[in-house]
């Protein structure tokens, strides 16, 4: 199991899910956001430990972590961007796992906006 925290101390602003799901999302950001050292050395940390705490970081790095996510997030789902999950894993059921997770983590994301604000 893998966790991004939004807000510290608050299940409902968290998305925990299987670790697979977490590197591909984190995977996925990246890809998008290729030239962005700042957010591949965090994201690096995070995968080596399995946990990414927004909540934790100052104001305008947790507000460009959590943009990167959500953008990703929603454009992997809208289908204006292109998840590595199916090149990953040619799996179906993988697939629409990682797309009802990426729901979850939009309603996380929100919910930890609404408590940090």
């Amino acid at each position: 199991m893998a966790v991004i925290a939004f807000v510290e101390n608050s299940a409902d602003a968290a998305w925990v899910v299987a670790g697979w799901a977490f590197r591909q999302i984190l995977a996925d950001v990246i890809m998008v956001h290729r030239h962005d050292a700042e957010m591949a050395a965090i994201f690096d940390r995070a995968e080596a430990v399995g946990y990414l705490r927004i909540g934790c970081l100052d104001g305008p790095l947790a507000t460009k972590l959590t943009a990167a996510l959500r953008e990703t997030a929603a454009g992997i789902l809208a289908g204006g961007i292109s998840s590595g999950v199916v090149e990953r894993f040619h799996d179906e059921e993988a697939t629409q796992e990682y797309l009802r997770g990426l729901r979850m983590l939009l309603d996380a994301a929100r919910i930890g906006e609404g408590r940090s604000a």
